[in-house]
């Protein structure tokens, strides 16, 4: 029979087989032992800081054999808790897959969106500022120089 490993996520704690987690061997909780820098040998057990909403789904890989996560969270969480517990995107569950590479194509397409705002933002403030500086040369040259134009002249002449 397996021993039992106790898992604190967050604040919550998780109770489950070593043999669960020897099945992935290759993953974060996969290579845990009690030497590892996550355990605490006065409480006796892993401690790691993340949401314990999430660990639920990253336990039921190591019951299930695949991730199946909920639509109503965002893909970028889903990228960072996969990228933390050290499981690959193929552990991704059929079903699931088109929801979580959606994220990545969203978030290229409003990068390229960016990207392009940016751009042309930098063309328009700096066709403004040429356009600012040619005006604010003619105004100090109206106000400088009364000989620069003809309407400097007639003021010079209506002011004294």
């Amino acid at each position: 029979m397996s021993q039992e490993v106790q898992i604190n996520v967050g604040g919550t704690l998780f109770i489950t087989q070593w043999s669960t987690l020897h099945k992935h061997r290759n993953t974060l909780l996969g290579s845990l032992s009690t030497k590892s820098e996550c355990y605490s040998k006065k409480k006796q057990y892993f401690f790691f800081d993340r949401n314990p909403d999430y660990f639920n789904i990253i336990l039921d890989f190591y019951r299930n054999g695949h991730i199946h996560f909920p639509t109503h969270v965002c893909g970028w969480i889903w990228k960072q808790e996969l990228q933390f517990w050290r499981i690959p995107e193929t552990e991704i569950s059929e079903c699931c897959y088109p929801t979580y590479v959606k994220y990545d194509k969203n978030r290229a397409v409003t990068e390229y969106i960016k990207n392009a705002f940016i751009v042309h933002t930098a063309e328009y403030q700096t066709k403004a500022v040429s356009c600012l500086t040619g005006i604010s040369q003619r105004i100090w040259l109206f106000l400088e120089e009364p000989t620069s134009s003809l309407p400097a002249r007639v003021c010079v002449i209506n002011h004294y």
